[in-house]
This record gives C-alpha cells, sequence and structure tokens, in this order.
C-alpha cells in the first residue's frame, strides 16, 4: 500500500518478509509510515487505546486475513 491510501480505522494485515501474516488497524500515518496496533487483546473497537507500532506501508495489505 501507499500513504496517500491509508486511513485511520482501516483494517490491513501487514506481511513480513519472514513469518506470518498480522492483522491490525491503522492508527494513524505521516507521510513515511503509518502506525498500526497489531495486538489490542481482541478489543478491536478500542484501538485508539493501544499502542501502534511503526510500520512500512509498503508491508501493508487491505482488509484482514
Amino acid at each position: 500500500m501507499t500513504i496517500q491510501e491509508l486511513q485511520e480505522g482501516q483494517k490491513v494485515h501487514y506481511v513480513p518478509s519472514v513469518g506470518e501474516l498480522e492483522n491490525g488497524i491503522v492508527k494513524s500515518f505521516n507521510d513515511k509510515v503509518a502506525f498500526v496496533v497489531y495486538k489490542c487483546n481482541g478489543e478491536w473497537s478500542r484501538y485508539r487505546h493501544f499502542t501502534a507500532a511503526p510500520t512500512d506501508p509498503n508491508d501493508l495489505k487491505e482488509g484482514w486475513v
């Protein structure tokens, strides 16, 4: 994905070069990285209350798997 395709609250999944895919929600973004909440104890509706990980948008795909 590109930064221009991102929206706050968007469901995405992270595609690592090695390892498993991981679902997340975009919390915010800037001109270089997306800040994505990956782990929130299943409380996805409260994603804004959890810490987001900076993620390269090129490693994200739209939707959950």
